[in-house]
């Protein structure tokens, strides 16, 4: 009885191995046909991009195929591991340690038939069975699985797990990655897209309008640079793009001289362009440029004036301005037209002195005159003259200084015993 419960525990032993196996064999085939078969996909859609129908094939066929073989390698192995619902008998695994060893099948087999014969307490039938499993009691059936045997197996998982670290290693990983991505996504629609290397190690991707074209729009570039054109694993030429430097106004200092007369200080500002000024004012503007080879205003829609450079990245020009009018600079060099700042100056018109003046005569005699008035100015008066002369023919204009406040832009003024010795009224002229 004992050397026959050592029998059907080692029987256990080999069935346990046996679906371990399996086990290893089934992980090996079922790493080999996943990997196989992503691989085999992602090419496809690299190379030909299905639409999106063809790609919900292609999803729902890897699944399918990747399903039957887990099932098969794994789950089946399983259940037999652990014993659940249909498992290796102790009959079945008879006859496979038989094809182990040759010689044990038969001996095996008969041991397990007497066993079921023996439910009636035959002791001869007991005697046999413990003489058969005596004469098997020096084998060891797990010896019969022998898990080396799956090291010829390992070729399948090993190349295409190799395969893809290649492809990630090399900087094509568009050709699984991008391609999984669309298939996984099935229902959605992808655009085109290549990418737009540089030399600098960034990369774009341009945008495809129509199948076959693509463009990529390059913004506010300050410099030139070295760029490539790169699709799945083919490189194009180095080209250059060159930048051509484009003319700039940094900055300017404007400076406005007004006329002596309005006694008004001159005016200095930086950067200002729009500017209010007197009738007859001179206005300077220096102005700091950048790859600028030639400056030139333009006023009142005239033709363009150039201005004087100073030095390399200096320019300089003064000018009288009378009229309210719009100018402009420009800024240019032998590459491109650059800056064009365009400003308004708004004159403020020099009126003419105004002069009111009341004359009085002296009622005991006609020849003497008492002048007096009111004179304005929107700057001031500096000096005021009587001037007279008698209606004879050949006199001669004569002249008086009449004292005035030169602060004050509006002010009274009289003339106190002015006799008149001629005959003929006064002319009075500002």
């Amino acid at each position: 009885m004992k050397e026959r419960n050592a029998l059907i525990d080692k029987l256990e032993e080999f069935i346990n191995k046996y679906y371990r196996n399996l086990l290893i064999k089934g992980l090996l085939f079922f790493s080999a046909s996943f990997t196989i078969f992503f691989i085999f996909f992602s090419f496809l859609e690299f190379l030909i991009r299905f639409e999106s129908p063809f790609r919900s094939i292609l999803f729902w066929l890897f699944i399918v195929i990747n399903s039957i073989v887990f099932y098969k390698w794994i789950v089946i192995p399983l259940l037999g591991f652990y014993r659940i619902g249909k498992s290796l008998s102790h009959k079945e695994a008879a006859r496979v340690i038989g094809l182990y060893f040759s010689d044990v099948q038969d001996k095996l087999l008969n041991i397990l038939q007497l066993q079921e014969i023996s439910q009636s307490q035959n002791e001869l039938i007991e005697a046999s069975i413990e003489q058969k499993s005596e004469e098997l009691k020096s084998l060891r059936f797990s010896n019969a699985v022998d898990y080396k045997q799956n090291f010829k197996y390992i070729k399948y998982a090993a190349i295409p797990i190799l395969i893809i670290a290649s492809l990630l290693i090399s900087g094509n990983k568009e050709v699984l990655v991008d391609s999984s991505e669309r298939i996984l996504s099935f229902n959605t629609e992808f655009v085109e897209e290549a990418p737009f290397q540089f030399d600098n190690g960034k990369s774009y991707f341009m945008s495809s309008k129509r199948k076959g074209s693509f463009d990529f729009e390059l913004k506010n570039l300050q410099k030139s640079f070295n760029f490539r054109l790169k699709a799945s694993t083919f490189y194009s030429d180095v080209f250059l793009l060159k930048v051509l430097p484009k003319p700039n106004i940094i900055e300017f200092v404007t400076l406005i001289s007004p006329p002596k007369y309005i006694n008004k200080e001159k005016e200095k500002f930086q950067n200002k362009g729009n500017l209010f000024i007197a009738e007859g004012s001179v206005v300077s503007w220096e102005l700091k440029t950048k790859n600028t080879t030639k400056l030139s205003m333009c006023f009142q829609n005239d033709k363009p004036i150039d201005v004087k450079q100073i030095n390399e990245n200096t320019f300089s020009i003064k000018k009288k301005i009378s009229d309210s009018q719009e100018y402009k600079i420009i800024a240019n060099n032998p590459f491109a037209n650059g800056d064009s700042l365009v400003y308004n100056i708004n004159v403020v018109k020099d009126k003419f002195p105004n002069i009111q003046i009341e004359e009085y005569r002296d009622s005991a005699n006609s020849n003497i005159r008492f002048i007096s008035g009111q004179i304005s100015d929107d700057y001031g008066l500096k000096k005021l003259y009587f001037n007279f002369r008698s209606f004879e023919q050949e006199s001669q204009w004569d002249s008086r200084q009449l004292a005035i406040d030169y602060n004050l832009y509006s002010q009274m003024f009289s003339y106190l015993e002015m006799i008149y010795k001629c005959i003929g009224n006064p002319k009075l002229f500002p």
